[in-house]
Parts: structure tokens; sequence; C-alpha cells
């Protein structure tokens, strides 16, 4: 029987600067892996993405409403969807203000995405752009603690409005999107599997139109009973209170507070057994995964900002100046290692 579990986790508002030296990080943790988004090829509009760790990705799923672009500053000072400036990097949602279609905006490859996958074509006609980003091949590796800091959309000018999606989240290594991880042709997919017997761990997601709510899911199938599913949303704490259905859309039922308009450091524990969430350095709750085999193989981080879909909602955005996600940094530890990263980090 396919199980998902879809958990909504109490985030405490404590104040959480940039650029945190990490004081975070549970006792016996080394950094294996980080990105401080310097950036590459740095220029007077920005810098771009550090493709050594990262590769854009466009596909569709969910209803999202948008095409993912490889738009960087350097290049596209008007409309790009992705600048790092300043040690942060930024992922812009836009309205094109018209429809279009990949060849008018530069679209991110979308490694052989069938149009029978998710909710249809990679390429097709959308009024809106955004990007996805994510380490598939390039990073790698099976449990840790795992952390970002990050601003969520609107929060500068402090006035949120609905439709955006923004995430933070980590898939399976094994799974069938993306460069092909079966080490022949490209788009060779006979060693992986599909979403979501490649599990996924949703770190941080959240909804524009409730701005002070934050969301964490967990996704994974045993695949005992084929296509069948059961879906659980756990939005109230203990995370054991359970109901039945998706929770999606806006959610203003459900949920609980953060200070969105301020940075914040989210991360999770991931162990054998167990997955265990923190914000701000605040433990908010642990999941059992003992025996769940999707919850316990390598996975990638991937960060994006969806327009609209089924958690994001009505696209009712009248400004869009201040439609952009924020990274700070991504640190990825594990226990015992020794510290690869430098700087003050553990």
């Amino acid at each position: 029987m396919k199980l998902l579990l879809i958990l909504t986790l109490l985030l405490l508002p404590l104040p959480a600067s940039s650029k945190q030296e990490n004081n975070y990080v549970p006792e016996g943790y080394g950094c294996i892996w980080h990105d401080e988004f310097d950036g590459v090829n740095c220029g007077e509009k920005g810098c771009e993405i550090n493709e050594e760790y990262w590769q854009f990705q466009n596909l569709n799923v969910n209803n999202e409403r948008m095409l993912y672009t490889k738009r960087q500053c350097t290049d596209y000072p008007d409309n790009y969807n992705t600048c790092i400036r300043d040690g942060v990097l930024s992922i812009h949602a836009r309205d094109e203000g018209k429809l279009i279609r990949c060849d008018d905006v530069h679209c991110a490859d979308d490694f052989g995405w069938k149009c029978e996958s998710g909710t249809g074509c990679a390429d097709r006609e959308e009024k809106y752009t955004s990007a996805r980003i994510m380490t598939k091949n390039k990073f790698s590796a099976k449990y840790g603690y795992v952390e970002v800091a990050f601003r969520l959309p609107f929060a500068r000018d402090g006035n949120s409005q609905s439709g955006l999606w923004p995430a933070f989240w980590m898939l399976d290594s094994t799974i069938d999107e993306g460069p092909s991880s079966c080490g022949g042709e490209p788009l060779d997919r006979s060693c992986e599997n599909r979403w979501p017997i490649a599990g996924e761990v949703d770190i941080l997601e959240h909804v524009s139109a409730t701005p002070d709510l934050l969301f964490h899911n967990v996704h994974w199938d045993p695949g005992v009973n084929g296509p069948g599913w059961d879906h659980k949303s756990c939005d109230k704490r203990p995370s054991d209170v359970c109901s039945d259905g998706m929770g999606w859309g806006k959610r203003s039922d459900t949920g609980f507070k953060i200070d969105w308009r301020e940075w914040n450091v989210i991360g999770i524990e991931w162990q054998e057994n167990a997955i265990t969430w923190m914000v701000n350095g605040r433990v908010n709750s642990t999941m059992d995964t003992t025996g769940e085999e999707e919850l316990n193989r390598a996975m990638f981080p991937i960060m994006n900002l969806a327009v609209g879909g089924g958690m994001g909602g009505e696209v009712e955005i009248e400004d869009w100046s201040d439609a952009f996600l924020e990274f700070d940094y991504i640190r990825w530890y594990q226990k015992g290692a020794e510290n690869k990263c430098g700087g003050g980090f553990q």
C-alpha cells in the first residue's frame, strides 16, 4: 500500500540573522558539503550559480503554472529567474505578461520529461516563469544534518499575495527524472524508481496566501498494492494527530506560526530510523522511519519556487517586485565526519 505522510510542524518565530555561524548543528557532526552562495562568473549584475554543485531543471508536476528557466541575472539582467548577489541566492517568479513557451524564455533542460508524466508536458504555454535547481548526480548523501537559512517571498515589503509555493526538499537519488543515475545513456531509466517509490522529504514548504505558516511533507511508497495510496495531514502538535486528506490550497485552518518577514534557519537531522525537524535551533518533531527503505537511501537537495499548483493556490499577485525566495546558505553535515567546509563550521 502506498503511504504518504504529510507532517505540519510548529515553527517558532525565533530570530535568525543572515550568514549564521552555525550554533544549531547537533553535537558530533562535521560539515561534508555546503554552498555559501558566493557564486561564480561574477560581474556588475551579479553572479551565476556554481554548476559544479547545481543544475537547473524544467518539468510539469502538481498543476503548477510556470515554466522553469535557466535565466540568470548575469545574462538576463531585466528578466532573470535566479541571481546571486552579496552571498545570497534569490529565485524569482515572474509574470511574463503573455502566454509563452520554452523557446521564448530559455527553459531549463527537462531531461526527457514525457508529456504523460506528472501533469503534462514540460514545454507548454504558460504565463509565468521561475526556477528550480537540484544537485542530482553532483551531490547526494545518506543521513546527516541538513540546514538552510532562508527568507520567504514578499518578506521585504511585508505584503504577501496568493499564488507562490516555495520549497526546500530532498529526493531519492534513484528518482526517474533529471539526469540519469544509471551511468549509461543520458536518459537511461533502467536502474531508477518512480515517485514515490523513490522517496521525498520536504524540509520546507510554504503557501504565500498564508504567509505566517510553514509545512513539512514526507512521501514514500513500499509498492505493495500498486497505485493506490493513503493521504494523511498532520497539522497539529503532537505530530501524530493526523487526519485524512492532502490539505492542498491556502490551508488557513491548519499550519503553525513563523515570523515570515525575517531570516529563519531550518534543518533536519536525518538518521537511520528517524527524521527530526528543527527551526532556529528548536526541535519541533521527530518522525519514526524504521523499516521504510524509501526514506533510507541517499538523497539530493532541491530548491524551487513554484507558481500556483495544488498547494500554491490561485495566482492573485498584483506586484511581482518582491516575489522571490532567498537562501543564504545550505550546509550538509554527517555524524563523526571530518569538517571539509572550512570557515567557522563544525
